[in-house]
């Protein structure tokens, strides 16, 4: 039973429900992107807070938090960090690259020959999503599955964390600010870039650097939760809506890369303060977000590959496939769990 508290403890949260609102903002405006539909002003406002940049604070957050399960003596236990991590996010997202390989290549023509095969085998099973085959421009929306471009940066972000967590989570919050604001400024200087053709432009804006400072602010508010959290509950509401005043407010007062900076920082706040406002202990039996997040777009890609008319009707459809497709992904990754910690007890015997 959920109940509220009054003093701040890491699991009072309720980070599975900003989960699952990430994933449904992203899954339903990529639909109505694709389908050409317009959706209802009160359903617009609902998912005006972007997935994506929730996402990489709440994992800024999680995973600074796992970086300290996995310490002893202040030293990371970087091999089961990185096993944690593996378990987590490739034996579910190998399944969907399968998966949807073998759906582009009942629905689609024309074939790749030799060589573009072995690229587009090495990209999409690599993380390697930024890129996409001539071959392929012409099935869905002009690529085999846009959306996973996140999982790459995800992985980045575990790289930079690993090498600089040690020395970043005792430093004082004049240090992790200034480190915010360099990221930041990162990410201002990649919207100066712009969003032209050229390679370099593009792989930038799929690269780390105009994220990191997203996930940074996740780490920031772990390190500091205690001081934070445990202030009075009515205070971190004010500042709650300060942050939210500063999200609409902000927006399009300083250029951002994939959104306006001062709006990017308020929410990715917002994120954490939020997850923490209420003091309840809230958890989702099942959760589905990762693998319904992997599958969306390899739904919408068949859907317009197969003519169907688009409509409310076929996305409503669309939104249910892709949640069954999340919730066979999320049993297949248990299933993997579960094997490899019987091949690990195994081993140990």
């Amino acid at each position: 039973m959920n109940k509220p508290v009054t003093k701040f403890s890491f699991e009072n949260n309720i980070f599975d429900i900003i989960r699952y609102y990430a994933m449904l903002q992203v899954m339903v405006n990529h639909m109505a992107e694709h389908f050409r539909l317009q959706l209802p002003a009160v359903l617009q406002a609902l998912i005006k807070f972007q997935g994506v940049v929730i996402l990489f604070a709440l994992s800024g957050y999680l995973t600074a938090a796992s970086l300290d399960r996995d310490s002893m003596n202040g030293d990371i236990d970087k091999p089961k960090f990185l096993k944690k991590r593996f378990f987590r996010i490739f034996p579910e997202y190998w399944l969907c690259v399968l998966i949807n390989t073998v759906v582009i290549f009942v629905l689609y023509n024309p074939k790749p020959n030799l060589k573009e095969g072995l690229i587009y085998v090495i990209t999409q099973f690599g993380c390697l999503n930024f890129y996409t085959g001539e071959w392929l421009r012409g099935y869905g929306v002009g690529a085999p599955n846009g959306s996973l471009w996140t999982i790459l940066v995800e992985l980045e972000f575990y790289v930079i964390i690993i090498l600089i967590w040690k020395w970043l989570k005792n430093k004082g919050i004049i240090t992790w600010s200034i480190l915010i604001a360099c990221f930041a400024g990162l990410n201002y200087l990649t919207a100066i870039a712009g969003d032209g053709e050229m390679i370099a432009i593009k792989l930038l804006n799929c690269s780390i650097i105009p994220y990191l400072y997203m996930f940074m602010i996740g780490c920031f508010f772990y390190r500091f939760r205690e001081k934070i959290f445990n202030c009075d509950s009515r205070l971190i509401a004010i500042v709650g809506v300060f942050f939210v005043a500063m999200y609409f407010l902000g927006d399009g007062l300083i250029s951002g890369s994939y959104l306006s900076l001062l709006s990017g920082i308020a929410l990715a706040a917002m994120t954490i303060i939020f997850g923490y406002l209420f003091k309840i202990k809230f958890r989702a039996k099942i959760d589905i977000t990762y693998g319904t997040y992997l599958y969306h777009m390899v739904v919408v890609n068949a859907i317009i590959a197969l003519g169907v008319r688009e409509n409310f009707v076929v996305m409503g459809i669309g939104i249910v496939v892709s949640l069954l497709l999340g919730l066979m992904s999320s049993r297949f990754n248990r299933l993997v769990g579960i094997k490899a910690a019987y091949g690990r007890a195994k081993a140990g015997n």
